[in-house]
């Protein structure tokens, strides 16, 4: 196999979906949802997108795409966050902000 020397057949040991992570990103980011600097939201969005499952899930798919998945309580408390801390509220605010 070209590149391999002749030690035997080539082994993936993992994946990552660049693409796909950079896409909601990128729309993340225009969106003005960077507003929320939260990681485990994040990963909530972003499984949801690709997808839609529970939270007790959310790992699992995360970490299929390439990413290093939070624990799933901090998903929980993600979540608990959210309402908490108007994430609504801040995200709408910067969308429809002209700057």
């Amino acid at each position: 196999m070209p590149g391999n020397s002749g030690k035997g057949p080539s082994l993936i040991t993992a994946k990552r979906s660049r693409w796909l992570i950079e896409a909601v990103e990128t729309a993340w980011h225009r969106l003005g949802f960077d507003v929320i600097d939260d990681e485990a939201f994040f990963q909530l969005v972003l499984a949801r997108i690709v997808e839609p499952t529970s939270l007790s899930d959310t790992a699992r798919m995360v970490g299929e795409i390439g990413l290093t998945p939070v624990h799933r309580n901090t998903y929980a408390n993600a979540l608990k966050r959210c309402a908490t801390s108007d994430y609504r509220d801040r995200v709408a605010t910067r969308c429809f902000d002209p700057t």
